[in-house]
């Protein structure tokens, strides 16, 4: 493996991290509210996914990704934006993988 495969390898293992820790910030958050998906506790998690450390944050990071705001109930948001997050990973991931032949 040379430098520049380890560095591209090295940010789509940060990549995943965040998509993979906004997946378990939701499935905590499914836990605590037993699933009911108009339980005034998953403002939390949207305030989280909003905030200056997430959102704002992987615009920053990767300008590239939008996503289908749904507008409608914090659970609908924040379900969207970790759902259409991990949707754009896993096509970035490919097409890495893909560039590097190992796909």
């Amino acid at each position: 493996m040379d430098t520049k495969e380890f560095y591209i390898k090295s940010q789509l293992s940060f990549i995943q991290g965040i998509a993979y820790h906004l997946q378990i910030k939701w499935n905590e958050m499914w836990e605590i509210t037993k699933g009911d998906t108009k339980s005034p506790e998953w403002e939390v998690l949207y305030d989280y996914v909003f905030s200056e450390f997430v959102a704002s944050r992987i615009a920053r990071m990767f300008p590239s990704f939008t996503w289908l705001d749904p507008d409608t109930t914090y659970y609908a948001d924040a379900t969207a934006y970790i759902n259409d997050f991990n949707e754009y990973v896993g096509n970035l991931t490919k097409e890495t993988l893909r560039e590097l032949g190992e796909l």
